[in-house]
């Protein structure tokens, strides 16, 4: 196993150590999902990188595989979705006569938002890219491949919750940047760590599905590694989907150790206080995810 970071290949400290029994549990808990078929390892190791705060699991072969993924999206109305608050955050960086590559793309559902003189989405899952809708040109190609043809192309160079899946980070990022013309821009969103997402234990947020953890200050580390211009940083609000699951962390987090407060916090009606609390203030609320937003500078070619 590697002993540097995969995003800058620098020092790294060793935070936390997870067996593989331990993932199954969560997985088939939460999931009903059996992890073992696509585990050859004992345990993960959680690690942070010193230089940037970036963490990541490793080793990094135990990231999913084709056949983990589609077992574990075949009846996940959760895995594609149709919008997402980053899909307008992303769109607002094109015009309507560039032309943009949408890595991870799914089904194509941000690039059918938008409109653009070229529309291209890389996926390597076949149950997205099956359902690509017209108009949109969906390759079964990684980033790296497509960056080999199509260096300094793109105007706009999207990955939507895609990066937390990657194991080796740099490669991604630099084959992002080789796509993207001078002064084009790259948008980056995944799980925000700094909020409840990465106050629990989900094994979503775990391997094999997920390798990385970032935050805003990793993700703004990224720019000065890779000559990149740091736009924005921008957290998206509680959404009123992810209420219930934010108040159910609320309330695990904080009454979990006792029977009794948790039976008078909803005898005495403190429950739907805080749901009423939550809808009035969700606005203020970090939720799920980050996004950053880096413009590849005009002198600055490949």
């Amino acid at each position: 196993m590697d002993n540097v970071s995969p995003l800058t290949g620098g020092p790294i400290e060793l935070l936390r150590t997870v067996s593989v029994e331990h993932l199954s549990s969560l997985y088939r808990r939460s999931l009903n999902f059996d992890l073992r078929p696509f585990f050859d390892v004992e345990a993960v190791h959680l690690f942070r990188c010193l230089d940037t705060g970036y963490e990541f699991f490793a080793p990094g072969d135990c990231a999913g595989s084709p056949e983990f993924y589609k077992e574990l999206y075949e009846n996940a109305e959760w895995a594609y979705q149709e919008t997402k608050w980053e899909y307008g955050v992303a769109a607002s960086f094109l015009k309507k006569d560039g032309r943009i590559l949408d890595v991870g793309s799914g089904a194509g559902q941000f690039l059918a938002s938008v409109q653009a003189t070229e529309r291209v989405g890389l996926e390597t899952n076949y149950q997205g890219r099956e359902a690509t809708p017209a108009g949109i040109v969906g390759l079964d190609e990684t980033v790296e491949i497509h960056a080999a043809s199509k260096s300094n192309y793109y105007d706009v160079v999207t990955a939507i919750q895609v990066l937390e899946h990657i194991y080796d980070v740099r490669s991604f990022l630099e084959s992002c940047c080789t796509l993207l013309r001078p002064g084009g821009t790259l948008v980056l969103s995944v799980p925000n760590n700094e909020g409840f997402v990465g106050a629990q234990e989900l094994p979503l947020n775990m391997p094999p599905h997920h390798m990385g953890r970032w935050t805003r200050s990793s993700l703004s580390a990224i720019a000065p590694l890779l000559k990149l211009e740091l736009i924005r940083v921008e957290f998206e609000p509680l959404q009123e989907k992810n209420l219930g699951w934010y108040k159910s962390w609320i309330e695990q987090e904080y009454l979990a150790n006792s029977r009794i407060a948790k039976s008078l916090f909803h005898r005495l009606g403190f429950s739907d206080g805080l749901q009423r609390w939550l809808e009035a203030n969700r606005s203020t609320i970090m939720g799920h995810t980050v996004l950053a937003a880096f413009t590849k500078p005009k002198d600055i070619v490949a």
